[in-house]
């Protein structure tokens, strides 16, 4: 699919610059955008995930969340990421799908730095809400 090298060449060089890989998370809006990432990410250890489809149940949930890389898609209702402020010190847009041609064409990808939060307590609450929905 045309824009998904670009969305995981751009998540590379967030990634790449995070100093703990195996703190950070890589949260994505669909399983399309997860497997794009994890299939052309140049990091085998990225492990792209989603509530969305199987990937709700492949969630470590045994190791620490430091930062996460979360891509939105076009109809993302919160662009300035309020909902996420309170709980990293650091929240930025760092880079979005530019090629006009994509289906994925102004997807964002955020880096959310410094989790002052458990985070885990906050994805066991969404997947159970999001299984609930599912049932």
């Amino acid at each position: 699919m045309l824009g998904w090298s670009e969305l995981a060449a751009k998540v590379d060089s967030v990634y790449a610059i995070l100093p703990d890989k195996n703190a950070v998370l890589v949260l994505c809006d669909n399983y399309g955008q997860a497997g794009a990432i994890n299939y052309y990410s140049k990091f085998s250890d990225i492990n792209a995930l989603s509530y969305n489809a199987d990937y709700i149940h492949w969630f470590d949930m045994g190791r620490k969340i430091n930062d996460v890389i979360i891509i939105k898609d076009i109809y993302d209702e919160d662009r300035e990421r309020k909902d996420e402020i309170p709980l990293f010190d650091t929240v930025m847009l760092t880079g979005r799908i530019e090629n006009k041609y994509a289906r994925e064409y102004d997807t964002r990808i955020y880096l959310l730095k410094g989790a002052k939060a458990d985070i885990h307590t906050i994805i066991k609450e969404d997947i159970e809400e999001k299984k609930k929905k599912n049932r």
